[in-house]
């Protein structure tokens, strides 16, 4: 991601020949990448795992329950 977002917002300030508007595409690619290492980092962390990994059963469990909903609700 921190190495498409600079390539686009280059190409697009590009394309409308802007100082102004390159130099924010800029700062806004720099940000997103320093954004998505940070999230890198963040997602490494065991416990960061365990949590996604718990909110990911979660979630089946809700889609499951509520497939099981409307199938009941379909053989009524």
């Amino acid at each position: 991601m921190g190495t498409c977002s600079p390539h686009s917002g280059r190409a697009i300030s590009e394309i409308l020949n802007d100082p102004e508007l390159k130099e924010k595409a800029k700062e806004f690619g720099d940000a997103a990448g320093e954004s998505a290492k940070a999230l890198g980092k963040r997602l490494k962390d065991e416990e960061v795992k365990e949590k996604l990994s718990e909110a990911g059963k979660a979630a089946q469990d809700f889609g499951k329950t509520v497939a099981e909903h409307f199938q009941a609700e379909d053989r009524k």
